[in-house]
Order: structure tokens, then C-alpha cells, then sequence
């Protein structure tokens, strides 16, 4: 089944009656300047389906959330889209599935003016970091740091307020782009790496430094280690502080009850126990009191 992504929901943001009986969500657009629009959508869709939509020539950020679209916990995956020239897109639904995003949408000359540059120098960016397409280049795909949580919670601060609202959109989109240019610098840049390999080994004898420390020790940014670590090292800081915990906790796994275990990488880590039962799962396949057993 094929819809027109312009038809799901109605005036009011709610989905459209017709489409009712499979699928549940709301849609909340803000257009606080021509050519800069700021989308939250939460949809719950009961079948497969595929759903047609156009694309208008510009930048397209958009946040995926693990749940509802109004807090910064939620962030789990940034995907930046260069879009050259209008287009059509299908995205597909596979049976029973829920998707929760923010969208930011800038127009390429909008965002040449408010970034100050010449006309097609975005475009021309944009172009040197993806591979080129048609109509579109690849998508980034960017995790979310402490520096986009915290643009992002001024974003919403600011929801109703329209002028405002543009001020914040157009910080956000500022710290994307610099968190793209930061990721191809590292990617590229041997002086960075070995910071970063630095600052691995603080953590092993350190596990509970956190992204703000280890940049001052290592002379990066915050941002630097944060974006640095699963692109150099493989993982993000907070999963490489639990591998250091879960080595350490398993050389020391005779001294300690499963249940004294888990506690211990809890406290070497400082790191919320959800995210240490996800890394565990990840690494080794079993929860952290069951680590014992494959000592």
C-alpha cells in the first residue's frame, strides 16, 4: 500500500480519519521564517506500507528519538541530507513500527545567507563531505553530543515563540554543520588521533573521567572526544568506559558474587545501569551479574 506522506495528517496535526484504523501519531510544524521549518512527529503505523514524499532543495537534520519528541534523552541518531534539487522519496514501513523525529529544514539560500556565505557555497560543502548525487548527496550519520542535547533543548524551549524559535534553529543547525567539518578534521588530522589514543589510556586507569576532563587533559574539545571516539576508537566514550570496567571487573570475577560484579563495574563507570546492561548484552552476549560465567 502506497500513501502521500501530505495526506496522513489533517489541519490539527492528527492523523487523517481515513488512515485512523492503522495508524496513530501527531505532527507539530513550525515555520518561523521562509525558507527554515521545524517538524516533530511521533507515528505509530500498523501495517507495511510505503509512503511517498516530496523534497524540497535544501539541508534536511533530522533527530531520531526512542520515544516522544519533547526531550533531549531521547536523541539517538542525527541524519544530516543535502537535497540539491527538488525530488521525490519513498520510505517504507514494515509491519508493526514507531518513528519519532525532529526535523530541521533550511533552504539552501537562506542558509547561505544566515551562515554569510556566497551563493552554492553550502551547496559546494555539502558536496566535498558526501558523495554527490542527482538530486541528493548520502546522508551523514551523527551522534548526538552534549553540545546538540543542549541547542536542541533551547530549541524547544523556544517552540511558540517564533522569532525566538528561528534564533535557536539557526544555533542548531550552526553546531551541526561545525560537528561535520570536526568529524571529517579527525578523520583526516594524525595529531587528533593520537590525542585520542591519549586519552584512552587516561581511561583505563581512570574509567569514570568524563568527555568534559578527558578534553582538557588531552587538549581537544568536549565535542572533539565525543564525536572522535566512535569514529577512531569504534565506540562511544560511555561504551568504552564500560569495556574498561567489564575487563577489569572480569579479571577480579572469582573475588566477587555476580550480584558484587555488577555493583563494581557500576561504580568504576559512574554510568547509568541501562547502559551498562546494554553494553554488556553488546559485548559479551549475557547481563553483567551473569559476566562471571564466561570468566
Amino acid at each position: 500500500m502506497q500513501l502521500n506522506a501530505n495526506e496522513l495528517f489533517n489541519d490539527n496535526g492528527k492523523v487523517a480519519q481515513q488512515w485512523a484504523h492503522f495508524i496513530v501519531g501527531e505532527r507539530v510544524i513550525k515555520q518561523p521564517s521562509h525558507g527554515l521549518r521545524f517538524t516533530r512527529q511521533s507515528t505509530y503505523i500498523q501495517r507495511a506500507l510505503t509512503i511517498k514524499q516530496g523534497l524540497k532543495a535544501g539541508v534536511y537534520i533530522t533527530l531520531s528519538h526512542t520515544r516522544d519528541t519533547t526531550g533531549t534523552n531521547s536523541i539517538k541518531s542525527i541524519q544530516v541530507t543535502p537535497v540539491y534539487l527538488d525530488t521525490v522519496v519513498n520510505w517504507s514501513a514494515e509491519g508493526e513500527q514507531a518513528f519519532h523525529w525532529s526535523q530541521i529544514f533550511i533552504e539552501w539560500d537562506l542558509l547561505n545567507q544566515v551562515t554569510g556565505e556566497l551563493p552554492h557555497k553550502a551547496e559546494h560543502f555539502f558536496e566535498r563531505v558526501t558523495s554527490f548525487h542527482t538530486d541528493t548527496g548520502d546522508s551523514l550519520e551523527l551522534l548526538p553530543t552534549t553540545a546538540i542535547r543542549s541547542d536542541f533543548t533551547a530549541v524547544l524551549s523556544q517552540e511558540s515563540k517564533s522569532l525566538a524559535l528561528a534564533g535557536k534553529l539557526y544555533g542548531l543547525i550552526f553546531q551541526v554543520i561545525e560537528h561535520i567539518q570536526i568529524n571529517h578534521h579527525l578523520s583526516h588530522c594524525e595529531g587528533c588521533q593520537h590525542k585520542l589514543f591519549k586519552s584512552q589510556n587516561l581511561l583505563e586507569s581512570r574509567p569514570k573521567l568524563t568527555s568534559k576532563e578527558l578534553a582538557r587533559l588531552c587538549g581537544l574539545t568536549q565535542t572533539a572526544i565525543e564525536i572522535g571516539y566512535p569514529l577512531i576508537i569504534g565506540m562511544t566514550l560511555e561504551e568504552y568506559q564500560i569495556e574498561v570496567a567489564i575487563r577489569k571487573a572480569l579479571t577480579e570475577a572469582h573475588e566477587h558474587t555476580p550480584k558484587e560484579l555488577s555493583h563494581k563495574i557500576e561504580i568504576q563507570t559512574g554510568l547509568d545501569a541501562n547502559e551498562i546492561e546494554e553494553a554488556c548484552l553488546k559485548r559479551f552476549g549475557v547481563m553483567s551479574h551473569q559476566l562471571s560465567g564466561i570468566h
